[in-house]
Order: C-alpha cells, then structure tokens, then sequence
C-alpha cells in the first residue's frame, strides 16, 4: 500500500481533568469548531497542545499504531474491507 499517509500526531493536555489525549492535525483541521479544542474525558475548552510529533521517520517506525490514511480510494475500500472482515463475529457450531 503506496499511498499511505501518516498524519502529523499533536499530544494535548487538560488541565481540569489532568490527562491527556492525542488528535492528528487532520482532526484538527477538519473538525467543525476551530476556536477551542474540547478534551474527550470531562468536555472542558481547557485542554493545550505540547507535543507534536510529525518526523516522517518516528510516524513510520509506528507503522499500524500511527493515524493516517490512504489517499487513493482502491487502497483505502481495501484497507476497510480487512477492518470490516476482523470486525465480523465468528460463530462455532
């Protein structure tokens, strides 16, 4: 699968709640309020950015733990394909 692409990691911090989370740049930029990151744990805008990791070669080493996508649509419908066959339940008889 050519057509990869990782996407850049941004590690947040909630200060209410003291925990963390991590987003991709690609969340960031496509969620519908750009104003004020929410953290997923207690819904609170207090949540800050301090690490980003977008080093081509770190995101690589990842590999299937990183976040991306495919860019050409063929890849992607079989990438999901392999999702949706892992996701089906086996039954034993």
């Amino acid at each position: 699968m050519k057509s990869y692409v990782p996407h850049t990691l941004v590690k947040y911090h909630c200060f209410p709640c003291d925990k963390e989370f991590i987003l991709s740049q690609q969340q960031m930029d496509n969620r519908k309020d750009k104003k004020k990151i929410i953290c997923p744990y207690c819904h609170d805008d207090m949540a800050m950015a301090y690490v980003w990791m977008d080093e081509i070669e770190e995101l690589e080493m990842l590999h299937e733990l990183g976040i991306g996508h495919y860019s050409d649509p063929v890849e992607n419908r079989i990438v999901q394909d392999r999702i949706d066959e892992i996701k089906t339940p086996i039954t034993i008889e």
